[in-house]
This record gives C-alpha cells, structure tokens and sequence, in this order.
C-alpha cells in the first residue's frame, strides 16, 4: 500500500500540494475501506456456515413442531381420560350414598 506521502508526490506532477494532500488522503482513506478478496471469501464462507444453521434451525423447528402436535393430541386424550374417571368417581360417590 502507498502511503500518503507518496501518491502526494505523484499528484503533485499535476496538481497544487493542497489538492495533491487533499487527493492523497482520499485515496489512502478509500483504500483503507477496500474490501479484499481474501476479506470477501472469508465473508462468503461465514454466510454459508450461517446458511446451514439456519437450514438446521429450521428443521430442528420442524420437529419440535411435530412434537408439540403430539403433545396436544396426548393432552386431548388425558383431558378425556380424566372426565370419564370423575364420571365414574361420580358413579361411584352416588352408589356410596345409596348404599
């Protein structure tokens, strides 16, 4: 990477020192904010490692989906269960006091 200094000597060739110093920290400044190829792969390769947590996610969501379904359907069936057995609590609370 050139430093300021230099590309400021080169400017000066075709422009005053003030707009030479202006120009040589713009460029110096706009390279500083470059992104490199090797910054680009690296890039590239933390999206795709995101990309397959996300698909993970989202299949480990799937399956908690679907238990939770059976959850509720085994929730349905407790719900039925404990009204026949307080009918039959009932049933049998009535035959105690007949008897």
């Amino acid at each position: 990477m050139a430093t300021v200094e230099g590309i400021r000597a080169r400017l000066k060739d075709s422009f005053t020192e003030q707009q030479a110093d202006v120009l040589a920290h713009v460029v110096v400044e706009a390279h500083a904010d470059y992104v490199t190829r090797g910054d680009f792969q690296a890039l590239t390769s933390v999206v795709k490692d995101l990309a397959a947590a996300q698909q993970r996610t989202e299949m480990r969501m799937e399956d908690l989906a679907a238990a939770q379904e059976r959850t509720e359907a085994r929730m349905g069936s407790l719900a039925v269960a404990q009204e026949r057995t307080e009918a039959r609590m009932e049933e049998l609370a009535e035959a105690q006091r007949e008897f």
